[in-house]
């Protein structure tokens, strides 16, 4: 099996497989902590690799040591953060939406008849509306790129994101009224 060895920025060599083998457990069971899941597992990997890639950055093997901890307990920090706004934004849609919390959650709502209903509403909109919605929703695009594109000013995009946003609000909450 071959080794990987670390030099360090104080001339020290680590064996990074060796390092893994001592604190990956103890870096799970300190996740485990905060993350009471499977999940603990990943941060550490996740963090272990990120280690590996800032190999000229880390000074000893101590210095090693107590970033892979400092780590750990930040990535497990993100990722409560993360879990704490993902279930803000499911209760503040279900209620919007007039689903109940644990439906929503529970991942009630079907994701075809959601996408029949987008795509049912996209085809309602003009070229021009269907394109400018698209790209900055779904694609990810920015108002000036948008505008650039469409020789548009970047004010008549964003008045046309209003518009059908609007619009795409009103048919999913008035399916999702009906359904219940």
């Amino acid at each position: 099996m071959a080794t990987l060895n670390l030099t360090l920025t104080d001339n020290t060599t680590v064996d990074f497989s060796e390092f893994y083998k001592k604190n990956y457990e103890r870096g799970c069971n300190f996740a485990y902590t905060f993350i009471h899941n499977d999940a603990a597992r990943d941060i550490v990997s996740d963090v272990v690799l990120k280690l590996f890639e800032m190999k000229e950055e880390i000074k000893s093997l101590v210095h090693l040591e107590r970033l892979f901890m400092i780590m750990v307990r930040h990535k497990c920090y993100d990722f409560l953060r993360h879990n704490i706004y993902t279930t803000r934004y499911i209760n503040s849609q279900a209620g919007k939406t007039s689903i109940s919390r644990e439906d929503a959650a529970s991942g009630y709502v079907e994701v075809r008849d959601l996408k029949k209903i987008i795509n049912g509403v996209l085809d309602s909109f003009t070229e021009k509306e269907r394109e400018v919605f698209v790209s900055i929703r779904m694609n990810e695009e920015t108002y000036r790129q948008v505008a650039e594109r469409l020789k548009v000013s970047t004010r008549c995009v964003e008045y046309s994101l209003n518009k059908t946003t609007r619009i795409m609000d009103e048919n999913i909450r008035r399916h999702f009224q009906l359904a219940m």
